[in-house]
């Protein structure tokens, strides 16, 4: 949940927005607790030089569905398409992402080093849960290690997007660390790319789920 002023004026509908999804994380964190295991192939192993192809539902002032592409080399997330449109690697990267869930898709291998901790105004948890098995998915994850951002905002700029007097951010990611593969997530962003991705504003979040590998 937050209060943030655009650079175009306050936007209340924004606010409802951010409420919304902010339900839709939490909610999104059960699923991954509770996700039952139907019979897919597992999740295939990558050596870290990989793209993962996922199912994307882009929740801002609309809601947008559409394929989402990350390309890794050596764990470190190279290039990014939405429906074969190139987006920067910023969206991922503080401050256009607040809780710095992002930090963990960028470079995989901060994944398995990151414990429990609180830096500055962000908490991280992480926790073991039972491999998913997403229905928007073929596999099943062989593990799942999740990995939650909350990040408390007070009076931040967001270069060319918004100032945010204050709001409270999740990011979650469920990582199958046995494939070395992110299997679902959920990253919200302020960044101008967002209109790249059907919204009318800078502001969404990125519900993601795994639905092809190639190594």
């Amino acid at each position: 949940m937050g209060y943030a002023k655009w650079r175009n004026g306050i936007s209340r509908g924004m606010l409802k927005v951010i409420v919304a999804i902010t339900i839709t994380i939490i909610a999104a964190l059960i699923i991954f607790a509770t996700a039952g295991a139907s019979v897919k192939k597992e999740t295939p192993i990558t050596n870290g030089t990989f793209t993962a192809i996922y199912h994307a539902e882009i929740l801002c002032t609309e809601r947008v569905s559409g394929k989402l592409t990350l390309v890794y080399r050596n764990n470190n997330l190279v290039r990014v398409e939405f429906n074969n449109k190139s987006l920067p690697l910023a969206i991922f990267k503080y401050p256009h992402n607040v809780a710095k869930g992002g930090e963990f898709l960028l470079d995989l291998r901060k994944i398995t080093t990151i414990g429990n901790v609180t830096e500055g105004n962000v908490t991280v948890t992480v926790r073991r849960a039972r491999p998913a098995s997403h229905d928007e998915s073929p596999y099943k994850a062989r593990s799942s290690l999740i990995i939650s951002t909350r990040a408390v905002i007070k009076n931040l700029t967001v270069p060319g997007v918004a100032d945010i007097y204050y709001g409270t951010f999740h990011d979650s990611i469920d990582f199958d660390d046995v494939a070395n593969v992110p299997y679902h997530f959920a990253i919200t962003i302020f960044h101008p790319s967002a209109r790249s991705m059907g919204c009318s504003g800078a502001f969404a979040t990125i519900f993601a789920t795994l639905v092809d590998v190639k190594n």
